[in-house]
């Protein structure tokens, strides 16, 4: 994997009668950006991992935060958050904490 990685975070996207996306997510490499609300307060990030997600599905992915240094006193380890889109569209939770500056921690 080439990039930053912050996290490993295990997300599930609403269906659209829940109240989530028409559309699944097609995730290029870092190329769905949306925002993840934790304690009220919003970090955008990126999904490092590559691949479709179907809503209704749940998947074990990686992320990276664009401001890290903001949003790392809000993660840890079990701590849930919602993905926004201008309204919430999936939950996650995170599973790793991943130091990026660590070259030991990336694939």
């Amino acid at each position: 994997m080439k990039g930053p990685v912050d996290a490993r975070v295990h997300v599930r996207f609403l269906t659209t009668a829940e109240g989530g996306r028409e559309k699944a997510v097609d995730a290029p490499a870092y190329g769905y950006r949306p925002t993840a609300r934790i304690d009220g307060k919003y970090f955008d990030f990126r999904v490092a991992t590559v691949g479709r997600m179907e809503l209704g599905d749940a998947y074990d992915v990686d992320i990276a935060f664009l401001d890290i240094e903001n949003a790392k006193p809000h993660l840890g380890i079990g701590v849930g958050f919602c993905i926004w889109e201008g309204k919430d569209v999936g939950t996650g939770v995170v599973l790793e904490l991943i130091d990026r500056d660590d070259p030991s921690s990336s694939d």
